[in-house]
């Protein structure tokens, strides 16, 4: 059994912070294992959070309590207990249980994909306030698993919102627990409908319909 991390997502990071920075703050609540901003895999760019790991559950605890809304490199950042990869947090979840305004759909069960689709682990996420932005949609889904990408999605010649995004996971599982976890739950005071994303057949095509949720 892997030994049990305990790291604190730091969303809402300045582009300009370095890892340095991000640790700074972080050592008088204790032994910092590591820390380090997310960037994105192909182009190195800065992702906008970043991950303090702590040797105890009780410092890291102590660091969220500490660091919650405080400024690094002059903007607030929002801190809370990172999820293991393919964790939901059920007690997110079952915070809306008992009262919903309306009671959500069931999330469509994912087709396995044809032989010449291109499989990514992409959930679409319905029903999304037109004011959420991508910071928003990250911070919801990031306890459920690594995020690759956040798509909100606009119009091409208006860029107004169209209401809907999509969020990639590394992996499948990742992407049916926040399925599970979110589906119903609210972003930016709007509930939302959470189901996988059909994946797009390798020729082209792609657009909307089929069965399942959109495809991408």
């Amino acid at each position: 059994m892997a030994e049990r991390q305990y790291k604190v997502f730091v969303g809402e990071l300045s582009f300009k912070a370095t890892d340095d920075d991000l640790r700074a703050p972080f050592e008088e609540y204790g032994t910092i294992l590591s820390a380090f901003c997310a960037v994105h895999r192909d182009t190195k760019k800065h992702r906008g959070f970043g991950f303090v790991e702590f040797e105890t559950e009780e410092i890291a605890q102590a660091a969220i309590e500490g660091m919650d809304g405080q400024e690094i490199l002059g903007r607030p950042v929002k801190c809370n207990m990172a999820r293991a990869r393919g964790e939901f947090d059920s007690e997110r979840r079952d915070q809306y249980q008992g009262d919903r305004r309306r009671e959500p759909r069931e999330p469509r069960e994912p087709r396995e994909p044809l032989g010449d689709e291109v499989v990514e682990h992409k959930v679409y996420v319905g029903r999304l306030c037109f004011k959420a932005t991508e910071e928003q949609v990250r911070e919801a889904f990031q306890p459920y698993g690594e995020i690759e990408s956040v798509e909100v999605m606009v119009y091409a010649d208006t860029k107004k919102p169209r209401g809907f995004a999509f969020v990639k996971f590394s992996t499948r599982d990742e992407a049916l627990a926040a399925i599970e976890g979110t589906n119903g739950t609210e972003i930016n005071g709007r509930e939302v409908q959470c189901n996988m994303a059909q994946p797009k057949r390798s020729g082209g095509g792609g657009g909307f319909g089929g069965r399942g949720g959109p495809r991408y």
